[in-house]
């Protein structure tokens, strides 16, 4: 049985319109829900990671790092608390990812997989690592356990990232704005 969470997206300030509390429903396995769609016949859309980002190599420990992303709800933007990470000494964080002011973290191991960068430089511009991934669009609100522990939470029209072990959330807007669709007739 799913149980829900509910989370408040924000409005931006200067919108005509206010905060918008939504009902997201909290599935236990993240895995197995992904395997009950692809049972189901959701296909998979393969995508390539086009945007850069900037970044820095954390030297503390603990930071705690909030992902902020842009989540569109009836044809309106709204900031929402995507998920909560702590980056220790060494980890890789991320600014900005292309255009968007979208902060997260992730290992130094993980981060050289996916992109081009000098970790010798302690903060920088870092390129895609070209790799095609496969994601499946969600039609509802869904919350779950993020692969390093914290609730993420993903607005229907979101994409999860199915490529690997480790399956994460992507907002539609963030997916729109930093990857390119290269083909979604494979399965």
């Amino acid at each position: 049985m799913y149980r829900h969470r509910v989370l408040k997206l924000l409005a931006p300030i200067s919108a005509d319109y206010n905060d918008k509390t939504l009902i997201f429903w909290f599935i236990p396995n993240i895995h197995r829900y992904v395997q009950k769609l692809l049972k189901k016949g959701e296909k998979c859309i393969y995508a390539q990671k086009t945007a850069s980002v900037e970044y820095f190599i954390c030297d503390t420990d603990e930071l705690k790092v909030e992902t902020y992303a842009i989540a569109t709800y009836r044809n309106r933007p709204y900031r929402i608390l995507e998920a909560t990470n702590v980056a220790q000494k060494g980890d890789f964080v991320i600014t900005k990812n292309g255009d968007l002011p979208r902060q997260y973290r992730m290992s130094i191991s993980t981060a050289q997989k996916r992109y081009k960068f000098d970790a010798k430089k302690k903060k920088g511009i870092a390129t895609p690592i070209e790799d095609v991934q496969c994601f499946i669009k969600i039609k509802k609100n869904i919350a779950f356990v993020s692969p390093w522990g914290s609730v993420m939470y993903l607005v229907k029209g979101g994409y999860l990232n199915i490529t690997g072990h480790h399956i994460y959330a992507i907002q539609e807007y963030s997916f729109e704005h930093t990857y390119i669709v290269v083909d979604k007739s494979k399965n």
